[in-house]
């Protein structure tokens, strides 16, 4: 077959080599554990053929990153993508079908509002990466049916493959160690531990808050966003990159900003446990694939319902409390700082200010300032896609965090460069959580030499890992995160207050003369 000019394929390295040939390997094994061994080195060689094709046609991440969506109709669909039978699809999608293992509906209709989508007055038909389609539509007009057939069972497979047998595991942990350095199963209580928090994350959740949650942590860490927020405000009034009006939009956007803290709330602060939280009572199979089956119908039923209902901007969306993590949604300004984060040893109430500024308070801080990054700024402080800075701001901004971007892309992981534009939103995150919740902590008292010296230790220490060199390399190609290291030394040496602390001179590998600042 031919594809398009502007089709480019992936270089083969050795490395990349060995890699395809162990996902071949792994599929044929898989093949013949389902049944299908006559034919499963064919198959898996379709399979393979068909994935480095997909992958070649695909948009480029930096760019897709930028990628907001624009609307668009069915017809224009078609246009792009004839050879998809869209409307058929969207019926197919919207019925209330029965599952394959045999056990109950969690439906009980066909989603109407679903089927609806893209028409007069329902719910707006939204496409991304727009080029992509007719170069889809290209591939897939020049590929066999039993292709596309091996594909799918090889993505059920994929699916499904950690919640079968020990020898599907067996055969996941092989693959993975040829991807990611791992060498054995996950413990059993592992296992289940993380099992049942992805498949039942809001229940486990509820117990977590009533049972073993320190509540004042909630607390120490709403008055520290609010310190944080009050010097982000502070702050924007002295950017002189921003013309006046921007500055003042700034601000109305930042004290728009909304918290969800620990647990979901409503407008009131009243706590808000969402229908999640209770959809699995009562429904509960007997072993582990189906409550696994139970989970995924159950996720896309709650997908297929919000389709129908008004936007709810405090929604946890695929989260949840549980979560080691922070948020932030652009589409609804709003933080999200579950309770699975706000413990030792990124924080704690009984802490020193040092080391919960230092740790929790820069995580805080770069939440706060994806509001204002290279995508958080296309959004207005309701949330809404709008374009409400001036030229010369954006200008500006642009002339700043390509300094960012630039010396992020000077670090490297075994040979492998990073790349700066990729990471470009959370590297700036990190440079203004940094600096707002350092000087929110020297504001709010006296400090110290050692309060200082604490808080940046405290920072690093907040990214310490140990990572398997495959694991890195696979990272740097796909984590909108640079690697933790760089992290690090990318945002303490563009802010000179750490080289105040640890009095290291000008010129220093931790000090350069010159440095890139945003905020």
């Amino acid at each position: 077959m031919t594809l398009p000019d502007n089709t480019y394929y992936l270089e083969e390295s050795d490395v990349m080599r060995g890699h395809r040939e162990m996902m071949k390997k792994v599929i044929g094994k898989f093949f013949t554990m389902i049944g299908r061994g006559a034919t499963a080195d064919t198959e898996a060689q379709m399979i393979l053929d068909f994935e480095t094709k997909l992958a070649g046609i695909r948009v480029d991440r930096t760019e897709s990153r930028q990628d907001q969506g624009t609307p668009t109709t069915w017809q224009h669909m078609n246009e792009l993508m004839p050879y998809w039978p869209w409307k058929q699809w969207l019926q197919e999608l919207g019925s209330c079908t029965a599952p394959p293992d045999g056990s109950a509906k969690v439906c009980t209709e066909d989603h109407l509002k679903v089927r609806m989508v893209g028409a007069p007055g329902e719910t707006p038909l939204y496409i991304s990466n727009e080029k992509f389609f007719p170069k889809l539509n290209t591939l897939l007009e020049g590929t066999q049916l039993e292709t596309v057939k091996a594909l799918l069972r090889w993505k059920i497979i994929r699916k499904v493959a950690l919640y079968m047998p020990a020898n599907w595991i067996d055969l996941m942990v092989e693959w993975n160690a040829d991807l990611y350095g791992t060498s054995a199963k996950s413990p059993r209580d592992r296992k289940c531990y993380y099992s049942t928090s992805s498949g039942a994350a809001w229940p486990m959740a509820k117990l977590y808050l009533d049972e073993v949650f320190h509540t004042e942590n909630r607390d120490a860490a709403l008055s520290m966003l609010e310190l944080i927020r009050a010097q982000f405000y502070a702050t924007l009034p002295t950017e002189k990159w921003m013309t006046q009006e921007d500055r003042s939009a700034a601000q109305d956007k930042l004290q728009a900003m909304f918290f969800q803290v620990a647990y979901p709330t409503d407008k009131e602060g009243n706590t808000h446990w969402p229908k999640d939280t209770f959809d699995m009572d009562g429904q509960m199979g007997a072993d582990f694939m189906t409550n696994f089956m139970l989970k995924e119908r159950l996720s896309i039923e709650k997908d297929f319902d919000e389709i129908a209902k008004a936007p709810n901007r405090r929604s946890w969306g695929g989260n949840s409390p549980l979560e080691v993590n922070a948020f932030y949604g652009p589409d609804a300004n709003g933080l999200w700082i579950p309770a699975g984060i706000l413990q030792s040893p990124f924080f704690d109430a009984g802490n020193s200010d040092a080391r919960n500024f230092g740790s929790i308070g820069s995580v805080l801080g770069h939440e706060m300032s994806h509001g204002f990054d290279d995508n958080g700024r296309l959004y207005d402080k309701r949330g809404e896609l709008h374009d409400w800075w001036s030229k010369s701001t954006v200008a500006n901004y642009k002339t700043r965090s390509t300094c960012i971007a630039d010396l992020f892309s000077t670090y490297k992981v075994a040979g492998r460069s990073v790349n700066g534009k990729y990471t470009l939103g959370e590297d700036s995150a990190d440079s203004g959580g940094l600096k707002f919740a350092y000087e929110a902590f020297i504001k709010k008292t006296a400090r110290s030499d050692e309060d200082r010296r604490v808080f940046f230790t405290s920072f690093a220490q907040t990214w310490c890992s140990v990572e398997r060199k495959k694991s890195a390399l696979s990272a740097v190609l796909t984590d909108p995160h640079a690697p933790n290291k760089f992290r690090v030394i990318g945002g303490m040496t563009q802010f000179a207050p750490f080289a105040d602390a640890f009095q290291c001179p000008t010129g220093a590998p931790m000090a350069p003369a010159e440095r890139c600042e945003l905020w």
